[in-house]
């Protein structure tokens, strides 16, 4: 890509921000390397965002204020919008509306789909046979999570891969985790495993004791924005 003159403007620009790296990719393959790498680098940023990777909904609240600050920033850069601030209004407005959700359900319809699924997703995505929850061992604040650690717990349970061999379980993993920052009481659910029994949720939820911080006061918040490059 270092030829490619469409990056001559605004490389330099960004490289007075932030250090740059070279990766010299040698074919195809090495791109699939580069996801790895990258889906590694998330994994571990995660905590740093207040964001656990693995856990939804704070996956999906994550790509919801993603959504929308990135939205609000590529219509203030086509003129759309008077300022980033204004932008995210009209994406937050397309998203209360459903306008958003119509047009997903249109894309996941085109791309050959059932038309229902934002409404009755349940008919198609498979569950678990074994839900556990995952309490709160302490009162205080959620202060961090080990995301890679809970990405290995996954793992453990069949959602993931150890060799190109394996299957993945697609019901099992762990959901509903809380945010880094909200206040929980002993006793409070922290996150849900969803296993194939018994067992593998026991052992799930002694690993997640491991992974996620209870503090006695809130970590500071971060800028979801961190530089612009125009």
């Amino acid at each position: 890509l270092k030829d490619d003159e469409r990056l001559g403007e605004w490389v330099p620009k960004l490289a007075k921000m932030a250090p740059l790296g070279e990766l010299i990719l040698r074919d195809g393959f090495d791109v699939g390397g580069e996801f790895v790498r990258w889906s590694h680098a998330v994994a571990l940023l995660g905590p740093l965002l207040g964001v656990n990777p693995f856990g939804q909904p704070n996956v999906q609240s994550a790509k919801d204020a993603t959504a929308v600050a990135l939205a609000g920033e590529m219509l203030a850069t086509g003129k759309l919008a008077s300022s980033p601030e204004e932008g995210q209004a009209k994406a937050q407005a397309a998203l209360d509306s459903g306008a958003a959700t119509e047009k997903f359900s249109a894309m996941v319809a085109a791309l050959g789909g059932p038309k229902d699924f934002v409404d009755h997703s349940e008919k198609y995505l498979v569950r678990a046979p074994v839900t556990m929850p995952f309490k709160a061992a302490r009162s205080g604040v959620v202060a961090g999570m080990k995301t890679r650690d809970i990405g290995l717990i996954v793992v453990d349970l069949g959602g993931g891969r150890r060799k190109t061999t394996d299957t993945i379980d697609l019901a099992v993993g762990i959901s509903d985790f809380l945010p880094v920052g909200t206040r929980v009481q002993t006793g409070d659910m922290l996150a849900l495993v969803h296993a194939a029994d018994e067992g593998a949720a026991a052992r799930a939820c002694d690993a997640l004791a491991l992974t996620i911080g209870i503090a006695d006061t809130a970590p500071p918040p971060r800028p979801l924005v961190h530089a612009r490059v125009i």
